[in-house]
This record gives structure tokens, sequence and C-alpha cells, in this order.
């Protein structure tokens, strides 16, 4: 929380409110009509679905299009990584991979979002963790997207926050 990157907390690139799109809604709509509306919304970043470990870091098209429109209008884009830690190794080399990506334009996510659901054992998820973070090295925004504290009360909170700058809790389907 205390980390300070450029001038600002690394976490401000998430203040205020976010929305999630699914690679599907990026790679096949009008991105300056997108980012206009969620602007209009008060959007201040998009997570964009880029990576799943079983297909791989598929969504740089996503990414040449959504970034540099949504950096000119001011909102931060970051990249989101649907992981399920079977292999960690593997998915700590994807999410170097996804980070270290430049669209043609130069532009690259100002995050990388982990939406860890599939495999939720404290073990995988700090290792992964940990992992991730030296490779990452500390600058770049890492956030865990989270089963929310009332669907899952024995999720390794502990585990993520070791690694993790942001907990962000799913609360779209997981909770009543």
């Amino acid at each position: 929380a205390t980390r300070v990157v450029d001038g600002r907390p690394i976490w401000a690139g998430m203040a205020g409110k976010g929305m999630y799109g699914t690679n599907y809604l990026v790679h096949h709509s009008n991105v300056n009509a997108l980012v206009e509306a969620a602007k209009k919304a008060g959007i201040t970043h998009i997570y964009t679905e880029v990576a799943i470990t079983q297909f791989g870091f598929y969504g740089q098209d996503s990414l040449n299009r959504l970034l540099p429109v949504a950096h000119k209008a001011g909102i931060a884009a970051i990249a989101w990584i649907y992981t399920s830690l079977d292999n960690v190794g593997d998915d700590a080399r994807m999410t170097e991979l996804v980070s270290n990506y430049r669209t043609p334009s130069g532009d690259r996510a100002d995050g990388m979002l982990m939406d860890i659901e599939e495999v939720t054992d404290s073990a995988s998820v700090y290792t992964y963790g940990q992992l991730a973070r030296a490779i990452l090295g500390p600058d770049v925004l890492f956030v865990a997207s989270v089963f929310h504290p009332f669907a899952r009360p024995g999720y390794p909170y502990a585990a993520i926050a070791a690694s993790f700058n942001v907990i962000a809790p799913m609360n779209y389907w997981h909770s009543r």
C-alpha cells in the first residue's frame, strides 16, 4: 500500500470505478465508442481479458486496439489473465509475456489483474504470487481478482496479500 511509482501510489491506477471487459467485448466492439461510453459512466479503469491458462496470451489485438484509445481518454487499462495455477511456472511466464507486451503505438498495460478461481490452495497461490512478483519487479501494479469473502471464507487471502498490491473481490456471481 505504500509503494510509490512515478510519484503516485502504485494502486492509484485502480482508484475509482472499474469495468471488466472480456476479450470478446473488446475484440468485437468499436473501441472508440466503448471508451467514450465508459468515460461518460465515470469508469476510471478497464480490466481487459487477454489470456487464459489453457489458451495462452491471445489478446494482443485487443490490447493493440484498446490501449491507445483508453490512454488518450485518461482511462487505465489493466490486463486480465484467468489463471488455473495447474502449472505455476507456465502461468508466471504467461504473466511476464503479457506484462512486457507493447502495442505498435508503444502502449503497455497499466497493471496486471490475475483472476484466481480454479486453484485456491495457499501453497499454489503464494508460490505463483511470489514468482510473478519477482519476474515483474516491484513497480508493476499487481491485482488479484478473488472470491468475495462471503462466498469463500476459506480463500487464501493471506497468500494473496503477500505478493499483490490490490485485492479486488468479485461480487458479480459468487455471492448471493
